[in-house]
């Protein structure tokens, strides 16, 4: 396999993850004491889903036995109950 770096402006594709990767940080990370998911939430249709489950397909969440990690934030990220 022939891999070779790239400037993000030379992939479509990769400012796209970067774009999905930010706002999904925005939405889990406090800035300013406060998060920002209204990015994340403007996307979340777009997010890959397997049947009806978005965690461990289209977001997943790091380390292993991330199954147990939405469940564990719902009470202080309130938009993990709508996504």
């Amino acid at each position: 396999m022939d891999v070779k770096p790239k400037a993000k402006t030379q992939s479509n594709l990769l400012q796209l993850v970067d774009s999905l990767c930010g706002a999904v940080r925005d939405a889990v990370e406090y800035k300013f004491d406060t998060i920002e998911e209204s990015y994340l939430m403007e996307l979340k249709e777009k997010l890959y889903r397997r049947g009806d489950k978005l965690f461990g397909y289209g977001i997943k969440f790091m380390p292993h036995r991330s199954e147990l990690i939405p469940q564990s934030l719902e009470d202080e990220f309130e938009w993990l109950k709508t996504i």
